[in-house]
């Protein structure tokens, strides 16, 4: 969870949000092959927790590549963190460069789906989709 003020917010453009929305799609294909429901919202945390912890096994496997999975959970993840807590989809830019982000309009909240999920892939780090939306849910609910 970062509130930094020294930055540069950008609109997405419509290559960004197709990108997004095919990311989406696959994370919704991801949820109904590995976990084999077709649940309400396909967006939840703990489903896509499951979800990664499949895709480490088709990391191992070679069956998958790691960008699809930083793309779909990622995607995902955010798509949950506006669905449910209301942030919004940004372009961050600053002087580390550039990066596909989430801003929460009331607390200046940014949140960084890609990167988690590629850190993740590098730990092995389980539950940690549920843990952020927690984290932010939690602080939200002490305001």
């Amino acid at each position: 969870m970062s509130t930094e003020k020294n930055f540069e917010e950008v609109e997405l453009n419509k290559e960004d949000l197709e990108w997004i929305n095919t990311s989406l799609k696959i994370a919704r294909e991801m949820v109904e092959f590995y976990l084999k429901v077709k649940p309400e919202y396909y967006y939840e945390p703990e489903l896509l927790d499951k979800v990664f912890i499949e895709c480490l096994k088709d990391l191992d496997n070679k069956m998958i590549q790691p960008n699809v999975v930083v793309a779909a959970i990622g995607s995902a993840m955010g798509q949950c963190l506006i669905d449910r807590l209301g942030f919004k989809w940004i372009i961050y830019k600053d002087d580390q460069g550039t990066d596909l982000a989430l801003k929460h309009p009331v607390s200046g909240w940014i949140s960084y789906p890609m990167s988690s999920v590629y850190t993740r892939l590098e730990t092995k780090e389980r539950g940690f989709v549920k843990g952020i939306f927690d984290t932010f849910k939690n602080e939200m609910d002490k305001e």
